[in-house]
């Protein structure tokens, strides 16, 4: 006997929209747990190469001391020549101590300034040389230098040409003229540099002007063909000077120590102070005995950020300023706080936040100390500079080489 069953529907459940909505929540509120989490431990890995770059450079710094006996200056300079001839910084000197010796044997330094090297148009692309030594992974700004760090070099290296259209003889009162537009400061690109070219110089040598019409020939070319003519000779004129472009240079992160002085007017700055009172400075020559403070309590180099400018490692524009594109472009100061934010750049010292030590680091910033070491600094640090107290703050006391003034903890 047979009976009927009632059929019965088979398969698989779906969600409802609530189940949905639940599921959703549920990944984002883990999503949102696990990102910052991979973002600071990508971050820590980031630091750590940092600080491992740091380390290889105070290497470099060793082998150098071994080598020369002291520490290389921050920058060279030959004051008795323009103040606005370019110079060598500690980054160039330290490229054979850093397994960079092809490099270092090709911009050929020993026997020639960097004024004269960078006549050459065949050298440019050695200054651009992007070195991951003197980068920080954590500064996702552009290889090469910021344009408020570049090199002032011949207008013909940068094999451009005036534009008619945007000629600007009107208003231009000399061979170049920058004009900065600055937007709001990023990790990206801060600042746009417009070159606005001038009237073009003279070519030299002048075409002689033809020479007058005599009434009669003179049978003798080496005789004055009309001795009563008077007419003074029309001079020879000077060679115009070379017209200067900027152009972008390898980038650094690390910028040497000047110590805890700085003076924010030109004026003020005497030869002293461009030696400074840190392990780097003008034409200085540090060795160990001059660091009384001690090696572990005295830092020899420290991060510069994209944002505040960043650095470059072959060196300067002029010897004998203290400008954007001088001694700031290779050294720091701790006269400015840690980390503080550039807010403007002018033709003066003023360096603000583009003289400082500054990271893209949350916190704080790594710096190389002289006996090797390298600590993270906080940005919280105890800061007090020589205008706002008798005494100077924590910060400053390790930027110093020599105050005798007891560090502490740090």
């Amino acid at each position: 006997m047979q009976t009927n069953r009632p059929e019965t529907k088979t398969g698989c459940r779906g969600l409802t929209v609530v189940e949905l909505l639940v599921a959703i929540t549920i990944m984002s509120i883990l999503i949102a747990l696990l990102l910052p989490a991979m973002q600071q431990a990508r971050e820590a890995a980031r630091r750590a190469s940092c600080a491992n770059h740091l380390k290889q450079l105070g290497l470099g710094m060793h082998l150098y001391s071994k080598s020369h006996g002291c520490f290389p200056p921050g920058y060279t300079a030959e004051l008795s020549q323009d103040q606005y001839a370019k110079s060598w910084a500690w980054g160039a000197f330290l490229l054979p101590y850093l397994e960079k010796r092809p490099l270092y044997d090709t911009i050929n330094l020993e026997k020639q300034s960097l004024t004269e090297s960078v006549v050459d148009p065949n050298m440019i692309r050695f200054y651009q040389t992007e070195l991951s030594i003197f980068l920080c992974p954590s500064d996702s700004g552009s290889s090469l230098s910021h344009s408020y760090r570049q090199l002032l070099v011949p207008q013909y290296l940068t094999q451009t040409k005036p534009e008619p259209e945007n000629d600007l003889n009107n208003h231009a009162s000399s061979e170049l003229m920058w004009v900065y537009l600055t937007p709001s400061v990023s990790r990206g690109f801060s600042g746009i540099s417009v070159i606005a070219h001038a009237r073009p110089p003279i070519p030299f040598p002048v075409p002689k002007p033809k020479p007058k019409p005599k009434p009669f020939p003179f049978p003798f070319p080496d005789s004055d063909p009309d001795p009563t003519d008077d007419t003074e000779p029309e001079p020879t004129p000077d060679p115009p000077p070379v017209t200067t472009m900027p152009t972008k240079i390898g980038k650094s992160n690390y910028v040497g120590s000047l110590g805890s002085i700085w003076k924010p007017k030109q004026s003020d700055w005497s030869d002293e102070d461009f030696k400074g009172n840190g392990v780097l400075g003008r034409n200085t020559r540090v060795s160990w005995h001059h660091i009384t403070d001690g090696t572990s309590n005295t830092f020899v180099l420290g991060e510069r950020s994209w944002k505040n400018y960043a650095a470059v490692w072959p060196g300067v524009n002029s010897v004998n300023d203290c400008g954007f594109i001088d001694n700031q472009m290779v050294l720091g100061t701790a006269f400015y706080p840690l980390n503080q934010r550039s807010v403007s750049v002018n033709i003066d010292c003023d360096g603000t936040g583009s003289a400082n030590f500054s990271s893209h680091h949350p916190g704080g910033a790594n710096f190389l100390f002289a006996d090797g070491s390298v600590h993270f600094l906080s940005d919280k640090i105890d800061f007090r500079n020589s205008d706002s107290s008798h005494q100077s703050g924590l910060f400053q006391r390790l930027a110093h080489r020599s105050d005798g003034e007891i560090t502490g903890e740090f």
